[in-house]
């Protein structure tokens, strides 16, 4: 049922004067068309005569309108999906946050480009700097390197070679201290990846789409976008409970498609500890088109008008959100939750508030003091088995 269906139909009792009889419409709930042309559930109890009035999660479409009257919405939902929250970037990737993929290779080519520009500007200028600690690639590599990092020793003595470190210095300069203050930030707060935030990206996902029914299956099909006709391809209905498969997005193994207020309930009413923290995430960056929700009334009914009018008060009043509002309330204090799904909210803090780091946070340091002792170890193994060679096969002086 909508979110808030008690709610409405008791205020269009007290507006008609009357007073509601609830009965649930069974297994089917609003129910699907046979291959005879009857309707089950809701719609098909109503056009049947066996009930007045039906209020639910019922969205408002032409195929229904063919077996009972609609009332003007009291309600337009948007069709969205709950995903998998981001997950935590490692630790170790903190040094490579503060920049983007296209600042870290323009750096890249920019030592490579210096690396080679140096040495001949100095041979061409025939400068002494150039003759002894820059006449070399290797050189040359650290001494830039060292230029980026502010650590640089060898100070030029002709005008040429000054001017060219003066700028090089500045430019090392402004690009460590952007590094270190970004490196800082990424340090103190936790780094997630990019959350989903389009139909394409769950298209191309791994995950499977889940819906309360197949009636989305016509909705994919009837689509002019692309994107969401491939939704058909990984739907999978799991009517009549939707429950057992709030874990499943919490693992991250489906994302579920309802409209907006009914993901919005689970999330807060069975996915949200005390704290806020929430394994899924309701996307709302790009939805499907919107629908309306309106009550179900009797084929020419002449409650139409009068329903209708109650509706309309309601939504001028803002009941319609107050309604919503109390529900996710009483859903709080009931206290739903999934003993399956474990919230980790431990974290180290100071009395202040500040982050202290730990060894985790400093990994990617000793990951890349590791990687050069290896990359070190590497070259002298590969000079004593160039040395070995040599010595077992010394050249063998010209006739």
């Amino acid at each position: 049922m909508w979110l808030g269906t008690l709610q409405v139909v008791e205020a269009i009792g007290s507006t008609l004067n009357f007073k509601p009889v609830f009965e649930h419409p069974g297994p089917a709930r609003w129910g699907t068309i046979l291959p005879n042309g009857t309707h089950t559930g809701m719609v098909g109890r109503i056009s049947n005569d066996e009930a007045e009035m039906g209020v639910g999660n019922v969205f408002v479409t032409e195929v229904r309108a063919q077996y009972i009257t609609f009332s003007i919405p009291y309600d337009y939902e948007r069709a969205c999906f709950l995903t998998p929250s981001p997950k935590e970037m490692p630790r170790w990737m903190a040094l490579t946050f503060p920049f983007t993929l296209y600042v870290w290779l323009l750096l890249i080519m920019t030592v490579a480009s210096l690396v080679v520009f140096v040495p001949l500007f100095g041979k061409v200028m025939m400068l002494e700097e150039c003759a002894d600690d820059l006449h070399t690639f290797s050189g040359t590599f650290l001494y830039i390197t060292a230029l980026f990092c502010n650590q640089a020793t060898i100070l030029p003595s002709r005008t040429p070679m000054q001017v060219m470190a003066a700028f090089l210095i500045i430019s090392g300069f402004l690009t460590t201290v952007f590094y270190s203050s970004n490196l800082k930030a990424f340090m103190m707060v936790k780094v997630v990846e990019q959350p989903y935030t389009s139909i394409r990206q769950i298209v191309e996902s791994d995950y499977d789409v889940g819906g309360f029914s197949d009636f989305w299956r016509a909705i994919f099909s009837e689509s002019s976008n692309e994107n969401v006709q491939k939704l058909g391809q990984k739907f999978f209905s799991f009517f009549p409970d939707i429950t057992p498969h709030l874990s499943r997005v919490a693992s991250r193994q489906v994302v579920l498609l309802e409209n907006t207020q009914h993901l919005t309930y689970l999330q807060e009413s069975y996915l949200t500890n005390r704290i806020g923290e929430s394994p899924v995430r309701l996307m709302l960056e790009e939805c499907i088109n919107p629908f309306g929700i309106g009550a179900l009334l009797r084929r020419n009914s002449p409650l139409k008008a009068y329903v209708d009018m109650a509706i309309l008060r309601m939504r001028e009043a803002g009941l319609v959100d107050k309604y919503f509002e109390e529900v996710l309330l009483n859903g709080h204090d009931k206290g739903h939750s999934l003993h399956d799904i474990e919230y980790d909210s431990e974290e180290a803090a100071t009395d202040q508030g500040v982050i202290a780091l730990t060894l985790e946070h400093l990994q990617g340091a000793f990951l890349v003091l590791g990687f050069g002792l290896f990359a070190a170890l590497l070259v002298m193994l590969a000079e004593v088995a160039t040395a070995l060679c040599k010595r077992r096969n010394p050249l063998k002086p010209k006739m």
